[in-house]
């Protein structure tokens, strides 16, 4: 998909006009038609202001094989996530995380990448402690049966574990 879809899927995702988009933004109407019309790209800080706006996030990510190291790298595997923050306490985030690429490690780079780094990832978050558990929990999987084709959906409760239990 490219940028000029990808805004247009994600304005009316939102529910918003051409128009409002253009306000939240500082720009013209005219100049978010150009871009959902692959007739003009937006500049880097509207694509960083259109990543908050919608909370999604996309970065090349680059694996270091030897070391079992991802970054954020322009040669590296196109990565996109979208975020939403559903609460906030004693200085961390409960955040929900839906994939749209699954690329190694992308959670916890992209995050991290951003200055969210997970608690307790002592290999991308550098104030992490030892013995840490690493705040990554997968509360819903959706996928489709590779033989059956049944739409196939699993379900938890967060953990009753800190830091999960402070959101609770």
């Amino acid at each position: 998909m490219i940028l000029a879809d990808k805004i247009t899927e994600l304005r009316k995702k939102a529910g918003w006009s051409q128009e409002e988009l253009a306000a939240q933004l500082g720009v013209s109407r005219q100049s978010v038609s150009k871009w959902e019309g692959a007739q003009s790209v937006p500049d880097m800080e509207k694509i960083l202001q259109l990543s908050n706006l919608f909370g999604v996030s996309t970065d090349y990510l680059l694996k270091d094989e030897k070391r079992n190291i991802v970054k954020v790298d322009k040669n590296g595997k196109e990565a996109i996530l979208y975020y939403k923050k559903l609460n906030y306490k004693n200085n961390m985030s409960l955040v929900e995380i839906n994939l749209e690429t699954g690329r190694s490690h992308q959670i916890r780079v992209q995050m991290s990448n951003y200055g969210y780094p997970l608690f307790g990832d002592q290999k991308y978050n550098k104030t992490a402690k030892v013995g840490e558990q690493i705040a990554l929990f997968a509360k819903k999987i959706e996928f489709i049966h590779p033989v059956t084709k049944e739409n196939m959906s699993f379900e938890l409760e967060l953990p009753n574990r800190y830091p999960f239990n402070i959101f609770k």
